[in-house]
């Protein structure tokens, strides 16, 4: 398919703008509608839990020409900073390579994609534009300003996040049931950290997995983190003292604590049994918003962007786009789903156990001698091109390995224990 065309990019987030970026530079005429009416409020305001970016998303970034500017804007974490309950201080490296993920302020990403959507000829954004209407043939009615406009695209990519409009008009267009987030039933909170705190390590993400509470520390620049508290549903989140008694050492003062109780967001997701009807399509967030536990929500987004500016180079028609791209996307975005529910119980359950510390540092002691295998599930996913579906075989295929190998550790430090007796 020609890529000259006009496509109409419904946000101006993270997936938008990378879609628009992807497509303005194959040639086709891109319109970003925009809800909000002040581009400041894309880069301003509450980070809404930070970015981790592996190779996914950087991958995508660099097709843009923006990797070597977005690893400016964040810091490179080479591992993660246990903190049990215990009082041990455990690190534990991504990798034995030096493997990082970059962390980074979502709004600093955002920035950046706008910045360089606005210098792009072929992209233009309409703010305090709100849709109203979307239909299968690529119509779109706008509400801006108290006057109504119908603007016509061959393509309409629906990136308009979590309360996807166009995600609605799908739902209701192919008689599928799944238009609304679901809760998840855990509740997070968000505080920001000034500066660094004893113990602390800049380049590390912290992790203080006590069950059933989770708290994870996010590195930004200027030694800056910013810290985010999961209680799962029937477990309150701690008042002020009890959270000091909990987390000691942690810079955090009532006030600031108090606040963000009070701006406490409930985990929501969506399973959206559709993506496309007709020249309607949905990406990123509005067709699979999933929870922040793996990390991995900016990368699945980056990647949908990247995927729709290659199909939109090899389809033949414009309608074929949106059924090929969920064909594609589909798959590995329900993968990744199973993948971040699991990695929620290795954080909040496991990370501090013996057991499973032991089970991690043996995968990446079998990685160093048959490399490419024996990988945590998380540096697959995180620092690996290798697709989600066969990075989750590879690992359930290694876990029988790994289960007959720690069995023949644990029986043989019994019976040297027993023999010492």
């Amino acid at each position: 398919m020609s890529a000259a065309g006009d496509v109409i990019v419904v946000g101006a987030g993270t997936c938008g703008l990378a879609t628009a970026l992807g497509l303005a530079r194959r040639g086709v005429r891109v319109h970003v509608v925009e809800q909000r009416h002040d581009p400041a409020q894309l880069v301003t305001g509450r980070p809404s839990i930070n970015l981790t970016l592996g190779v996914r998303g950087l991958d995508a970034l660099s097709d843009l020409g923006l990797a070597e500017r977005v690893m400016e804007l964040g810091v490179q974490a080479r591992a993660r900073h246990i903190h049990t309950r215990s009082g041990e201080s455990l690190v534990r490296p991504y990798g034995n390579n030096g493997e990082a993920i970059l962390s980074l302020r979502r709004t600093d990403l955002v920035g950046l994609l706008l910045q360089a959507a606005r210098a792009e000829k072929r992209i233009s954004i309409q703010f305090g534009a709100r849709v109203l209407r979307a239909e299968p043939d690529g119509s779109v009615v706008v509400g801006c300003g108290g006057a109504q406009t119908e603007l016509r695209a061959d393509l309409v990519v629906g990136a308009d996040g979590l309360n996807s409009r166009v995600r609605r008009t799908v739902c209701e267009v192919t008689g599928s049931v799944g238009a609304d987030p679901q809760p998840t039933g855990t509740r997070w909170l968000e505080l920001e950290v000034s500066g660094p705190w004893p113990g602390s390590a800049a380049d590390a993400v912290d992790v203080w997995p006590y069950d059933p509470l989770m708290l994870i520390a996010f590195p930004n620049r200027n030694s800056a983190k910013t810290v985010l508290l999961f209680a799962p549903q029937g477990v309150a989140f701690p008042d002020f003292e009890e959270f000091k008694q909990t987390v000691t050492g942690l810079p955090i003062d009532r006030v600031a604590y108090e606040t963000s109780l009070r701006n406490q967001d409930e985990v929501r997701v969506v399973k959206c049994p559709t993506w496309h009807a007709g020249r309607l399509c949905i990406a990123g967030d509005a067709a699979h918003a999933m929870a922040p536990y793996l990390g991995q929500g900016a990368n699945a987004a980056l990647a949908d962007a990247r995927e729709l500016g290659a199909l939109v180079d090899d389809a033949a028609e414009w309608e074929d786009v949106g059924r090929r791209f969920e064909a594609a996307r589909r798959p590995e975005m329900e993968c990744l789903a199973r993948l971040t529910d699991q990695h929620f119980d290795e954080l909040s359950r496991n990370m501090g156990d013996r057991e499973a510390a032991l089970r991690r540092d043996l995968r990446l002691l079998l990685a160093a001698y048959f490399p490419g295998r024996f990988q945590p599930i998380y540096n697959r996913v995180a620092f690996s091109r290798v697709s989600l579906r066969e990075a989750e075989r590879s690992h359930s295929a290694e876990e029988s390995v790994l289960d007959e190998v720690l069995g023949t550790v644990f029986r043989t430090v019994g019976q040297i224990k027993d023999d010492v007796n």
